[in-house]
Order: C-alpha cells, then structure tokens, then sequence
C-alpha cells in the first residue's frame, strides 16, 4: 500500500510538472514580448501622513486634506502595481488577451486599471453559477437596499456593472491619460465577456485576482519611489 501511494504521488508530481512546463511554453511568446516594466512616478516620492502611524504599522490619512488624499491614492497605485509584477497572472492567456483589448483603445498602458478590470471579471464569474441556482436566494453578510437584504441575482448584477466602474473611476488615471468613456467602457466590457472564454479567468489557481496588498504600505519611507505602471 505505501508503494502505491508513493507512486500515485510520483505521478501526480510528475504531472504537475509537466503541466507547468506546457503552460510556459504555451506563454512564451507573451513572457518575452511582455509590454510591461516597472515605472516610477516622475515627479513624486512617498511622503509621510502627518498623522504617522496605526498600532498595525500603517500609515493613516487625512482624506479631508487635498494633499493627503492624493498621496493615498498614490500609494494605494504603488502596492497594487508591486503586487502586480509579482503575480503570475500577469503571463495568463486571460491577462494577455483582455490587454490587448484594451490596447485597441489605446488604454492599454495602466497596469491598476487592467488589473482591477481583470479581478472584477473574474468576481463576476464567480457569483453567475450562485445567481443562476438561486437568483432570489440571499447573499449572506450583505445588505444594501430597502429589504435589507441582497439576491444572488442582484449581486451579479452590480458585479456586472462593477466592471464599467472599475474602469471608469478616474483616480486611477496615469499622469496626463484621458478617461475612458463609459459607453468606451461598456464596449469594452462586452468585448471581454465575449471574446475570453470564461474558463481562461477561472482556471487559474489561489485567489486568481490581481490586489492590493496591504503588506506594502509598512514598508514605505519618506523619499521612496512610487510605482505608477
């Protein structure tokens, strides 16, 4: 018996390895010819919040004060894209496909907004299979209309329109990029869902989104560079 499972584990090893070693050469093309490197702000460097400090190690701001909260979104900007260039994901068929899309707009440089757009997708799909099963069911933790409760239908429903959002809200805009129009947006949407199969967002392995991880807010200094692409 102790053979046999040291032999089912070989072969299950095997094939993951070998299933690694398929996916890579299926992305090589991309991983060589990625468009992305990491790209600093020009003309901003972290500056501390003048109210320091929480317990936890992070830094707090003043959203009431116009230069702070600009430094917030900055930051927030920042560990979303360190996050980015160490995510996989980024060499995904997914990742590679809705880029281009983007591109075709000439949006195709804004590595928060295609990551954000990527993890909504993805939110989507994973809501459609609960909303087409119990539509009417209640989404547990959620309350946000008059009922006091949300549907699984509803809550598909705002995912799908999370995705124009995300693409839409204008803080994430680089130095001196237009916005996208929402009915750009709303093309754009469209495009994604029907042209990436949905297998390609849903396939891949962990939490399969791109993030902002909040592990890098302690480590920033006043004068450090900040990622903006």
């Amino acid at each position: 018996l102790d053979k046999q499972i040291q032999a089912e584990r070989e072969a299950a090893r095997a094939a993951k390895e070998q299933a690694e070693r398929e996916w890579w050469e299926d992305r090589k093309h991309w991983v060589e010819n990625f468009p992305f490197e990491p790209t600093y702000h020009p003309a901003m460097t972290f500056k501390a919040s003048k109210q320091g400090r929480n317990k936890a190690g992070y830094w707090k701001w003043n959203v009431r004060d116009p230069e702070e909260e600009k430094m917030m979104l900055a930051v927030d900007r920042h560990i979303f894209v360190k996050d980015f260039y160490e995510n996989p994901l980024r060499y995904s068929k997914a990742f590679e496909m809705l880029h281009n899309i983007f591109d075709e707009y000439g949006y195709g440089e804004n590595v928060e907004r295609l990551g954000v757009t990527y993890s909504a997708v993805r939110g989507y799909y994973d809501i459609l299979p609960k909303a087409a099963e119990d539509p009417e069911g209640r989404v547990p933790g959620f309350a946000r209309n008059k009922r006091g409760y949300l549907t699984w239908q509803e809550h598909a429903d705002g995912a799908y329109s999370d995705i124009v959002g995300n693409m839409t809200n204008n803080y994430r805009l680089l130095p001196g990029e237009e916005p996208i129009p929402e009915e750009m947006a709303e093309e754009i949407r469209e495009r994604i869902l029907n042209e990436i199969p949905e297998e390609e967002f849903t396939k891949q392995p962990g939490l399969g989104i791109f993030a902002y991880n909040s592990d890098y807010r302690k480590e920033l200094e006043p004068g450090d560079p900040l990622l903006i692409k």
